[in-house]
């Protein structure tokens, strides 16, 4: 499925720190206690039937390969995501050593048909309480379909082990408009039309 919403964060780690440390980033994700996501079942026609609350917790998994020779599955250590931690709700996180990707349910509209600003602070909160336990202070929206710009610095930069800091440093020499506030965002435009890049601080999170 295209167009997923994804945030990437500013964050410098190490990939030894990452791997000595991923219980308690493990346990930290849990600590906050996210509500469980609804996930829609069918009858075996494929006529809806109903929504199935999930289940479970954070767990993660750590990057493999396949080996036709052993016909099994064995660590990967060249991969640029060093850790990816899945979760039963709305969030996953995926760690680089310069960039944090943030996962979500959410198609990228999401951004721009949020009229709720509870709703829109309570997304922000979450989003910002997951950045902060691996260090991130800000996030870029991106997508992984549906509009060039955007997928281009998910699928060709983010997940092929490019830093935050160079994404960010692109969008501003070629000067694509970065968008700080929500109010700003034109309900009405496509997201192929779209050519700016929403950039999130949380400043008012941050001074709470």
């Amino acid at each position: 499925m295209g167009t997923v919403l994804h945030a990437i964060s500013n964050i410098e780690i190490s990939k030894v720190d990452v791997l000595a440390n991923k219980e308690v980033y493990l346990e930290q994700l849990k600590a906050l206690q996210l509500k469980h996501t609804l996930t829609p079942t069918f009858y075996e026609n494929g006529v809806f039937k109903a929504y199935v609350l999930d289940t479970g917790n954070w767990t993660y998994n750590l990057p493999s390969t396949y080996d036709k020779e052993t016909d099994s599955w064995l660590p990967d250590s060249d991969y640029p995501e060093i850790i990816y931690f899945d979760s039963p709700f709305a969030f996953s996180v995926g760690v680089y050593s310069s960039c944090l990707k943030v996962s979500t349910i959410y198609r990228y509209g999401f951004l721009y048909k949020l009229q709720d600003l509870d709703s829109l602070r309570d997304f922000r909160q979450t989003l910002f309480n997951i950045i902060s336990i691996f260090g991130g202070t800000e996030v870029l929206y991106l997508t992984d379909q549906g509009n060039a710009v955007l997928s281009d610095y998910l699928c060709n930069w983010v997940e092929e082990g490019a830093s935050y800091a160079s994404v960010k440093q692109d969008v501003i020499c070629k000067g694509i408009p970065l968008l700080t506030e929500y109010t700003d965002l034109d309900k009405n435009r496509s997201l192929r039309a779209s050519s700016e890049i929403i950039l999130d601080d949380f400043h008012d999170l941050k001074s709470n």
